[in-house]
């Protein structure tokens, strides 16, 4: 048994390191552009500061330290420890003012202190001094000038020995040689430092991104969170706010997602499809609205009859996006002061038709939770294979909660990389509330190689041949335009 405990132990230890990898590798793969960023302004910064910092060069002179008295009293070796002992004092002697100014007087010109470092090099009795100036033939003359006199001024410093000989002297065994190149500023430097501090900039802000962004991005997360499967995931497109509808890529990428989502749609219940679907989103922005549009195009351009309601009352989208007159539509009907059939529009020679959401009421919550919007639910879907509700965000208000009651169930728009786990949970719940059956998520937006993840990235170079001859349809424009003459003639 304790073996097995360890083995056991060990598994797991090591799932979790994989777990951890395969986190931080995704956590790097979603974030690379704040690392490359942090990496190209401190790399920027670093060849900024070595073309702005002025040239600096260093020249070296280097001095021996020696004893005379102790070799004199046949002592070799306390000699020599006397003067490393002694080294470190004589090493701050060369900076000092009564070196400095001997060695500006030699020099014909001052020397600051800044200018000169001295140290004892490990473990010997020389002294390094080292001047460093813009001018590499001053900076090797302020060298000299102060090795010579340290060299002079040492043996004044310690007790002569008692023959009135220097117990201690300097030597210079290294003058000082004018340097071929600068020391200062140096690329590989600012650039190697660019590159460390780039990237601990970088992966601590991609990793403070990771903890403190709370916004869905797997399919993994998405489905913990809402309490339901991905059913459809749908690339990211510049052009969809100004195009809106699959009629214009009728083989991009956009549109083959939503064809791969109406084929999910008819595996959720093989035996009962839904048939009567509200699309809803947790907030505005999220591709609602352009979703139901889409999605209707898909399913019709496979042979079935589809309506579009538009029931988001406060804020109709449905007219603008598909180019026709949404004065008169649901609320009317409702109020009882058309008839169903008068308020349905076809849109793009009968491809669609569309019952907008007419004119805005002051109480939409209590219109789409009556008996008469419920009646005409079911009469329209008797009448068409599939009726899609463009209903309202749910956590804003509670309209499209009360409209997916009449439904066979809700597809809940999730924005990638936008919408909150807290979002998507409050969705759900607010739906299960009311009874309604939650089909799924429908991921929208999705960016660059993310659609990796949810199946897609493959296969959108090939030609595909539906039952409505996508080759000859007008765009989502032409049909517009088409719509608004058949209403002016109607007129």
């Amino acid at each position: 048994m304790p073996t097995d405990e360890k083995v056991t132990s060990s598994t797991g230890g090591a799932g979790s390191s994989t777990a951890n990898a395969l986190s931080a590798i995704s956590t790097l793969r979603r974030h690379w552009r704040i690392i490359a960023v942090c990496l190209g302004v401190t790399c920027t910064a670093g060849v900024a500061a070595t073309l702005l910092t002025p040239n600096s060069y260093e020249a070296r002179a280097q001095i021996f330290i020696s004893t005379s008295g102790a070799a004199q009293n046949g002592s070799v070796y306390s000699g020599a420890q006397f003067a490393q002992a002694q080294v470190q004092s004589y090493s701050a002697l060369v900076t000092s003012p009564r070196v400095l100014v001997g060695a500006s007087k030699a020099l014909g010109q001052p020397i600051k202190t800044t200018s000169i470092t001295a140290q004892a090099l490990n473990q010997t009795v020389i002294i390094e001094i080292t001047a460093t100036e813009r001018n590499p033939v001053l900076a090797a003359a302020e060298a000299n000038a102060v090795a010579a006199e340290t060299v002079r001024i040492v043996p004044s410093v310690e007790t002569r020995t008692l023959d009135n000989q220097d117990s201690v002297k300097g030597t210079v065994i290294s003058p000082a040689q004018v340097p071929g190149q600068r020391s200062a500023p140096s690329l590989k430097v600012n650039l190697g430092l660019g590159i460390v501090i780039g990237l601990a900039l970088g992966l601590g802000l991609a990793f403070f991104r990771e903890r403190t962004d709370t916004s869905l991005r797997s399919p993994e997360e998405i489905s913990e969170f809402a309490g339901t499967g991905v059913v459809g995931a749908v690339p990211f497109d510049a052009t969809a706010e100004d195009t809106p509808t699959t009629l214009d890529r009728p083989r991009g990428p956009r549109a083959e997602a939503f064809r791969a989502l109406r084929t999910n749609l008819r595996f959720l219940n093989v035996d009962s499809p839904p048939r009567v679907l509200s699309i809803v989103s947790a907030i505005p922005s999220e591709g609602k609205t352009t979703t139901t549009i889409n999605l209707g195009i898909a399913l019709a351009q496979d042979g079935a009859s589809v309506c579009l309601i538009g029931a988001d009352l406060r804020r109709p989208q449905l007219p603008k996006y598909l180019g026709i007159d949404g004065s008169v539509g649901l609320t009317n009907v409702i109020a009882g002061e058309v008839e169903l059939d008068a308020a349905l529009t076809e849109w793009n020679r009968g491809l669609l038709t569309v019952l907008p959401a007419g004119s805005i009421p002051p109480n939409p919550s209590e219109l789409l939770g009556s008996d008469h919007m419920k009646s005409i639910v079911e009469d329209l879907s008797k009448r068409f294979d599939y009726v899609l509700i463009d209903g309202a965000p749910l956590l804003p208000v509670t309209d499209g909660a009360v409209v997916s009651q009449w439904t066979d169930g809700a597809l809940l728009v999730v924005r990638f990389g936008k919408t909150s786990r807290e979002q998507v949970e409050r969705s759900a719940e607010t739906l299960k509330g009311v009874g309604v059956n939650l089909l799924g998520a429908v991921v929208n937006f999705i960016e660059g190689k993310e659609s990796s993840g949810y199946g897609y990235g493959y296969g959108y170079g090939y030609g595909y041949g539906y039952g409505y001859g996508e080759e000859n349809l007008p765009t989502a424009s032409e049909a517009g335009a088409d719509n608004k003459q058949e209403d002016s003639a109607s007129v």
